[in-house]
């Protein structure tokens, strides 16, 4: 009789972390050491706190890569443009922000991720395998942030004015405020 042979295929170990205020680099370094990748779960815009961009620099140097997915679950895209100068140092740090995916398609990137270090890709090749799924490539239309679409930025504006209306500002102090929010 011939003898079954069973290999187990090696699995990714793959952490989901969430950006919060208050998460020290201490448990930030503690968490993700060991990983084969992290996911990290970033404010809306991109961004997560500056204090962690020393461990995710280390994490990325060691050859994990750190994979920025925005924490906005109103939106169908992902992170297109990191606004905040201070807070770019994450993505500077070596941590990819991914395009076409945020935290509704957590399940997607953990899968593609799996799926990628299955095929032997580990550290940078698996950084880009991943963030070549989940960009846009030349041709696509990227989706425009909200505060960068005209029309947006025009209903924002007239709710505002309602609102100042409603609170019973005269139209020269609703000027007055919406060029002091920055309309």
């Amino acid at each position: 009789m011939e003898e079954i042979k069973i290999e187990k295929l090696p699995e990714a170990k793959v952490l989901l972390v969430t950006a919060t205020p208050i998460i020290t680099p201490e448990q930030f370094d503690l968490l993700t050491e060991g990983q084969d990748a992290i996911v990290f779960l970033v404010f809306a815009t991109g961004t997560s706190p500056e204090r962690l961009n020393n461990i995710i620099k280390k994490r990325t140097q060691e050859g994990t890569p750190i994979f920025l997915v925005s924490n906005n679950p109103g939106d169908n895209h992902g992170i297109i443009k990191i606004t905040y100068d201070v807070q770019v140092e994450s993505s500077k740090a070596g941590a990819i922000p991914l395009e076409k995916v945020n935290v509704n398609n957590l399940e997607e990137i953990i899968s593609e991720i799996k799926k990628q270090f299955l095929t032997g890709k580990k550290g940078i090749e698996l950084a880009h395998a991943v963030q070549n799924v989940f960009s846009y490539k030349e041709g696509e239309e990227k989706p425009v942030p909200g505060w960068e679409n005209p029309n947006e930025v025009k209903k924002q504006k007239d709710l505002t004015r309602s609102t100042l209306r409603r609170l019973g500002l005269s139209e020269i102090d609703i000027e007055k405020e919406l060029i002091k929010m920055g309309f």
